[in-house]
């Protein structure tokens, strides 16, 4: 992010939003590979109906698998907890104005930093 202002990020933040970016992704990546529909559906066709102005289709839908619901209930679930833990940290309370909008944006974009005792580790 060029030109962001520096932030001081606690390390247990920054851990944080880099395990709640990883839950997000996983959950985006199960979301796209399952049905459309949680629950079976037989889907529909009005792509001939003269009446619509917006044609829609939709094929059926066996739903979801019982493992898949409780995967993506999981992955909520942890989301929803990690979300929390990021937005209620006790750092943003050192931040006012537009600064919290600034580090929060920032916070993203932030790298772990090395644990102590592993530089130079191979």
């Amino acid at each position: 992010m060029p030109d962001a202002p520096a932030f001081d990020f606690p390390r247990d933040l920054i851990e944080e939003q880099h395990v709640l970016a990883d839950l997000s992704a996983r959950y985006t990546a199960l979301c796209a590979r399952l049905p459309w529909a949680a629950e079976p559906h037989e889907g529909w066709d009005d792509s001939g109906a003269d009446h619509r102005w917006l044609r829609s289709s939709r094929a059926a839908s066996k739903g979801y698998e019982p493992a898949d619901a409780a995967e993506l209930e999981e992955l909520r679930e942890a989301l929803r907890e990690k979300a929390a833990a990021v937005i209620t940290h006790p750092y943003w309370g050192q931040l006012s104005g537009a600064d919290v909008v600034k580090a929060r944006i920032a916070l993203k974009y932030a790298p772990l930093p090395e644990r102590a005792g592993a530089a130079g580790m191979t």
